[in-house]
């Protein structure tokens, strides 16, 4: 009997287990609404520090998204600036609130993805892109989750220069 036992809640313990560990795989899965990801990204060293990229702008929101006329807010502790096509850019600390332009007629239907390209922003010591953020369109709050495939070289850690006297 006790066998028996040990065998049924065994098989009830493994059944839970397998329905928890699903449960955790398909919140893991879950998708922001929007997703931003830069690739590649380029960067200059030089004085004043610059970065370029390719990015993409995809909308999982259930909605069309009217880009040119509401505001991604970010918190982005590098950037200097956001140029084209990037515009009405606000930096509060290092929170930003910009608008991203797109083709006419400026917006993204949902389930598609906008490519863009930015170039010569400036940023300060290391690039450091946001993990995530919000949109915010007719009242209504929307996720975003921010990628990039940006690395960061060791030389770039030391902001130092170097006075030789002879």
């Amino acid at each position: 009997m006790g066998l028996y036992l040990l065998f049924f809640f065994g098989e009830k313990l493994k059944k839970n287990a397998l329905l928890l560990a699903f449960s955790a795989i398909s919140l893991s899965s879950y998708s922001a609404d929007i997703v931003i990801s830069f690739c590649p990204v380029t960067k200059t060293q030089a004085s004043p520090k610059g970065w370029s990229s390719t990015f993409s702008v995809q909308n999982n929101s259930g909605v069309v998204l009217d880009l040119a006329s509401n505001k991604f807010t970010m918190d982005w502790p590098s950037l200097v600036s956001l140029p084209w096509p990037f515009s009405n850019g606000v930096q509060v600390g290092t929170v930003w609130s910009f608008n991203i332009n797109v083709n006419w007629p400026g917006s993204i239907a949902n389930g598609q993805t906008a490519n863009l390209s930015v170039n010569n922003s400036i940023f300060s010591g290391v690039l450091q892109f946001p993990t995530s953020g919000t949109y915010v369109q007719g009242g209504q709050s929307y996720t975003v989750e921010v990628k990039n495939c940006n690395q960061t070289q060791n030389f770039e850690l030391f902001d130092a220069t170097f006075d030789f006297k002879r």
